[in-house]
């Protein structure tokens, strides 16, 4: 692994001259699957579960906003003014599909318990 990291070569030709090797003296080669593996694990990346309800509530966010939004009557309020009225439903596509589990994080972050 330190051989991989520390004091690599690297040879740079120009037209057909090919000078001595370059020391590379720290990093990882780009494209190389130990590089994105490394990047992962030294970076504080979101999970995708929080980067999926981020941007699933800006988007639904958004779509309350604007009045003219065909999708906009499907996110009423109770009367408590609280929460939002699930969609009642049976069929599985509609389950799965973005208004309703944008009403269900909008609730979940309005009454996190």
């Amino acid at each position: 692994m330190r051989d991989f990291l520390f004091d690599r070569k690297k040879h740079v030709r120009l037209g057909k001259h090919v000078p001595d090797p370059l020391t590379i003296r720290t990093g990882s080669p780009q494209s190389s699957v130990l590089s994105s593996l490394l990047f992962s694990l030294c970076t504080n990346l979101p999970s995708l579960h929080d980067l999926h309800a981020s941007r699933t509530l800006r988007r639904a966010g958004k779509i309350v906003a604007d009045p003219s939004h065909p999708g906009q009557k499907l996110f009423s309020p109770l009367p408590s003014d609280r929460r939002q009225r699930s969609i009642s439903t049976k069929t599985s596509p509609h389950l799965n599909s973005f208004f309703p589990s944008a009403i269900s994080l909008m609730n979940k972050s309005r009454n996190p318990h």
